[in-house]
């Protein structure tokens, strides 16, 4: 869970939510800032408010419930963290300046 206080603070990147993908586990993000960039709702985690808690609480009974699912929302939690290293910041880096020169 990350639930930051958009109303007070935006989250830019949420490294810690990365972390926490990288071991398969789907995060609960709010629905602002960088986190949405990471998090793509019901696929590798969700984008819930935090001051909507019974959502919140409904979300993670589902998760505990739901197995298959849950390993599906892990693997995908997994290969997207995966996609954060050097090797695709080398090659986004690439692509944005090929398009400029």
């Amino acid at each position: 869970l990350n639930l930051s206080h958009p109303e007070e603070w935006i989250e830019t990147f949420g490294m810690t939510i990365l972390e926490a993908m990288y071991y398969g586990l789907p995060a609960i993000v709010p629905p602002v800032g960088g986190p949405k960039e990471i998090i793509k709702d019901g696929v590798n985690g969700f984008q819930i408010d935090q001051r909507k808690k019974e959502d919140i609480v409904h979300m993670l009974k589902r998760i505990a419930k739901e197995n298959d699912w849950y390993q599906w929302l892990s693997q995908n939690a997994r290969t997207r963290a995966n996609g954060f290293n050097i090797k695709h910041l080398e090659q986004d880096v690439f692509k944005i300046v090929e398009s400029v020169i």
